[in-house]
């Protein structure tokens, strides 16, 4: 498909041997989503995943984890664990980096998309009762190209509109809510509710003045090179378990 790109970050992770040692439990005896939850909750402080017939378990500190079989796995033949290992660090990192100022994390079941949402109104609080936050979409990424492996992640962007207030506020403000999804905590910032608030509380022309500029093409990809130049410079502070190291972010663009 010629003239298609792809919006690639690529890392280089240096582990010290390809076959390592990891705990794991049999899938079988965990397969529900109870003994899903039990078993998390057991080991809280470990990642968990399932490779065939095992779930295994392992921490970016290389504790050991009590009262679990070892087995020994070949990472070059477990691509999807290594990534998933680079994902759990990166975000394991960020988290410990931003959320105590203020960002938050959200993925959803079994996707494998992270969003992670700037604490920063690009309104600057210039309309009451409403904000629009930007957020990054990370999410894990590798494939082969010329029989070569490329590891890494994707980065996207988009502007996550929400009221600041609820059903009584809006009423209380001379909004009508009939006809507006919602739930019982909040009203759902979806285009008809964000045009009726907007025409109500005359913020319309604000509003455009800061969105126009912030949907750009050219603003997004800034916002995203800044995210990632930000994240390269602290690749030391990214912990890897088994002794791995990040020799190198990049960003790469691939046609196809």
């Amino acid at each position: 498909m010629s003239g298609l790109f792809l919006n690639f970050y690529q890392i280089d992770v240096e582990i010290p041997n390809e076959k390592m040692d990891f705990n794991a439990v049999n899938y079988y005896d965990y397969s529900t989503k109870d003994k899903i939850a039990e078993l998390k909750q057991k080991y809280p402080d470990n990642y968990i995943y399932k490779i065939d017939n095992k779930f295994v378990v392992w921490n970016n500190n290389d504790k050991e984890v009590k009262g679990l079989d070892s087995i020994t796995i070949n990472l070059q033949d477990n691509i999807r664990l290594v990534s998933k290992i680079i994902e759990n660090s990166i975000i394991e990192f960020l988290k410990n980096s931003l959320e105590k100022k203020g960002w938050s994390f959200f993925k959803k079941k079994f996707e494998f998309v992270w969003e992670i949402v700037s604490p920063d109104n690009i309104l600057n609080n210039t309309i009451p009762g409403f904000s629009v936050n930007r957020v990054i979409k990370y999410s894990p990424y590798f494939f082969y190209k010329d029989s070569k492996l490329f590891l890494g992640f994707t980065l996207s962007t988009y502007l996550r509109h929400r009221f600041k207030w609820n059903k009584k506020e809006f009423e209380e403000n001379g909004i009508d809510t009939n006809g507006l999804k919602r739930n019982d905590s909040e009203i759902f910032a979806n285009s008809h509710s964000i045009k009726l608030f907007l025409e109500a509380t005359g913020k319309k022309e604000i509003y455009q003045k800061s969105n126009l500029n912030e949907i750009s093409n050219a603003n997004s990809f800034k916002y995203m090179n800044v995210f990632f130049d930000w994240l390269r410079k602290k690749k030391e502070r990214i912990v890897l378990p088994f002794g791995g190291k990040n020799n190198f972010f990049q960003k790469t663009l691939f046609t196809f």
